[in-house]
């Protein structure tokens, strides 16, 4: 994740601690399948896209990232991939996805581990006060 997509993340989600579960950041950004169940039936859909477009975009980039060779070999890569093995071309979408989530979780979860002054840098919690008193 590089200096746009963590600053876009910041900027987008405010607090971390509003989520009262961080799976529920998934839900937030439109990274989960809509749901329509009718009686036994549950059919596939497709995700949501509720929420920041932009941050979505951002967060499937950095896992198409991951998953492609030039990506660096991790246990979230490997799990994407074992999800690509499993089907054709919409099994490598359904991976990368699930690997945007997935990155998205791991984010508010570490965000909500440091303090909110970790969070925000000093310069963005409290304006600068020049020598005359003025921004």
């Amino acid at each position: 994740m590089g200096p746009i997509t963590a600053l876009t993340f910041v900027l987008t989600l405010d607090d971390p601690a509003r989520f009262a579960n961080s799976r529920d950041v998934g839900c937030f950004l439109g990274l989960r399948p809509k749901s329509r169940q009718s009686g036994a039936s549950e059919p596939e859909m497709r995700i949501s896209k509720e929420g920041d477009g932009y941050l979505r975009t951002l967060l499937v980039q950095c896992a198409q990232y991951i998953l492609s060779r030039r990506g660096p070999e991790t246990d979230l890569k490997r799990w994407g991939l074992q999800i690509a093995a499993k089907g054709k071309k919409k099994a490598k979408k359904r991976a990368v996805v699930a690997v945007a989530r997935k990155l998205a979780v791991w984010v508010v979860t570490i965000a909500r581990s440091i303090h909110l002054e970790q969070w925000y840098p000093p310069s963005i919690t409290a304006p600068a006060v020049g020598k005359r008193g003025g921004l």
